[in-house]
């Protein structure tokens, strides 16, 4: 199928008029910027921006009120991860749609997070904004997600007294 048939997929089984189609996929197309590669299949495209640009459209297609992403950003380059981070900010901005995203990525979590859920082993260890994760994690664990060197200091607590006062 080409990407323009791929996007349309879930509107057909949805019974949308052909019309409808064109114009939501038209709409897309512009607004992820692919609108040269409706007309080619997947293999024809690049791997790194334009395949999830294509998919997030079909992805977008339906309308969704929640759109969930694992990991949308591994495979790109550091250039076109900023590109597409930014591009799914704008997306949810544009269409006030909630992402749940998945990534061990902090850079991720600093740019596009307004509420963070840090899990290990299955277990929910803190839910917060960004910032109150970064200033004060609530274990090792925590901060250690952030990524990069973390300080840790092994110290107690001793009562001290002055003499002579």
């Amino acid at each position: 199928m080409t990407n323009y048939e791929n996007i349309a997929f879930p509107l057909k089984s949805k019974h949308w008029s052909p019309e409808d189609i064109h114009r939501r996929i038209t709409e897309l197309a512009r607004v992820l910027e692919i609108s040269e590669t409706l007309e080619k299949r997947p293999g024809e495209i690049s791997g790194g921006g334009q395949q999830q640009r294509v998919a997030l459209a079909r992805a977008l297609a339906k309308n969704p009120s929640l759109l969930l992403l694992d990991e949308p950003f591994s495979n790109l380059d550091a250039n076109r991860r900023d590109d597409a981070r930014s591009l799914v900010r704008r997306v949810q901005e544009e269409y006030g749609i909630t992402a749940v995203i998945v990534s061990h990525d902090p850079s991720d979590i600093f740019s596009l997070a307004r509420k963070v859920a840090v899990i290990h082993s299955g277990r929910l260890i803190q839910i917060d904004t960004p910032g109150e994760i970064y200033d004060r994690p609530r274990n090792v664990r925590v901060a250690g997600s952030l990524g990069g060197e973390i300080n840790l200091l092994r110290g107690g607590l001793h009562h001290w007294t002055a003499r002579g006062s």
